[in-house]
């Protein structure tokens, strides 16, 4: 009896309805299947449905593989494939080929045979032929886009078979159109270029409101951008610019043009790349006088404190130097070193001659730093190229830097003389 029950549990445990299973088995006979050691249900346990016995051999709509866990194709007409390779029974939708639906037709195909993506079954906007470059309303020679008459009423070969006197006000004398969609020619009606914005015209090469935008041209058959790149929008005739990609405008000469800054001399600048041509107004530089002279740089009135390379001309603030005058000078210590070493040989006369020794280094140093301001002052450049200037400013930041070697040495030189004066005093004492 125990045994009978342990039997049930496990019936009951391994079988379920299908739309119970986690898979997608349908075809078991009394909708009842089994599940493998994954929870997949794999086997029929009743048999299947087709008659065989074990495996499940359909899938719902959309799905494929031996436990139907697989997508078929988006591109699948009534997304149905076939169960073991995925591969599209019914054919593709419209653009699509290969077995799968997963490549796209070539050319002007709007649907292509599914073993051949060059070889066009329809096409879009009334073409036709096997590769859909016959014009509408035209029949071409077998395989060609050669037109050999106009068909369903339409006329003029010339014209593209674009004629029809339906177009016509009066079709036995046809001197009017119905709309301006079309316009007069040899007694008949023709469409207006497509191009003509609305299609509307007034004859063959000149529409009423000019072209679409992004074209130009008599036939409206020119881009833009085939005279100005940046272009998305031009008159019909003069090739005229009215509308740019974004950050441009333009200018007076129908050209896309960058907007010249503020900076800029009487705010003019080149179109293209917005360099000014009159150089900066005062206390800015660079091409496109987009950078401020340094703060450091000293200042004349009614005059720019730096010329186009960011070069100081009148010298640097106090407490700075270089060209550029972004060199930190260091703190004048020779006014204090001095006076403590005459403060420290007061009061012992055999330190005259350290004072002395002191006094002379001292006033070396103010002269080196009044030549050092004066030539600061009178920057001049002789060289404008930016890569002799750049050499130059590394000699000058050799000069500088040797120049506050030289001060650092005098500077423990006044420390020293100090604390000797001072061990001289404590002696004398």
């Amino acid at each position: 009896m125990e045994f009978a029950s342990i039997i049930l549990v496990l019936l009951v445990l391994l079988t379920a309805k299908c739309d119970s299973c986690p898979g997608r088995c349908l075809c078991c006979m009394n909708d009842i299947c089994g599940t493998d050691s994954r929870g997949m249900e794999q086997t029929c346990l009743e048999g299947c449905k087709d008659g065989t016995s074990e495996n499940c051999y359909t899938c719902n709509e959309g799905n494929f593989g031996l436990d139907c866990s697989l997508n078929c194709s988006a591109n699948c007409v009534g997304s149905i494939c076939g169960k073991s390779n995925g591969l599209c029974l019914d054919g593709c939708l419209d653009g699509f080929t290969a077995d799968s639906c997963n490549d796209s037709c070539d050319g002007f195909c709007k649907t292509c045979s599914q073993t051949n993506s060059t070889y066009c079954t329809s096409c879009f906007d009334g073409f036709s032929g096997s590769e859909c470059k016959c014009i509408p309303n035209c029949r071409c020679e077998l395989n060609s886009e050669v037109c050999n008459e106009c068909t369903n009423g339409f006329e003029m070969k010339s014209k593209d078979c674009k004629c029809n006197r339906s177009y016509c006000l009066n079709s036995m004398h046809c001197t009017t159109c119905q709309n301006n969609k079309f316009y007069t020619f040899n007694d008949t009606c023709c469409e207006c270029n497509k191009l003509c914005k609305n299609k509307q015209c007034s004859s063959e090469t000149h529409c009423l409101i000019g072209c679409d935008d992004g074209y130009t041209g008599a036939n409206c058959a020119d881009l833009c951008t085939d005279y100005d790149h940046d272009c998305t929008k031009c008159s019909q005739n003069e090739h005229f610019c009215v509308q740019c990609k974004g950050g441009l405008t333009p200018n007076t000469d129908g050209v896309c043009a960058v907007q010249c800054r503020e900076t800029c001399v009487n705010k003019e600048c080149d179109a293209k790349t917005g360099r000014c041509h009159l150089g900066c107004i005062r206390n800015f530089y660079a091409d496109k006088c987009d950078l401020v002279c340094p703060s450091t740089c000293a200042s004349v009135p009614n005059k720019t404190r730096c010329d186009n390379y960011g070069r100081c001309l009148h010298g640097c603030i106090e407490g700075y130097n270089g060209v550029t005058c972004v060199n930190a000078t260091t703190t004048n210590t020779c006014d204090s070193s001095a006076a403590g070493i005459v403060g420290g040989a007061v009061g012992g006369a055999s330190t005259i001659i350290i004072v002395i020794i002191g006094i002379v280094l001292c006033i070396q140093r103010r002269k080196q730093q009044k030549k050092q301001s004066e030539s600061g002052s009178q920057v001049r450049f002789s060289n404008h190229n930016p890569f002799i200037i750049e050499e130059q400013e590394r000699h000058y930041q050799k000069l500088s830097d040797r120049h506050n070697t030289t001060a650092r040495v005098q500077d423990e030189a006044y420390t020293e003389l100090q604390t000797n004066s001072m061990d001289y005093e404590r002696v004398d004492s």
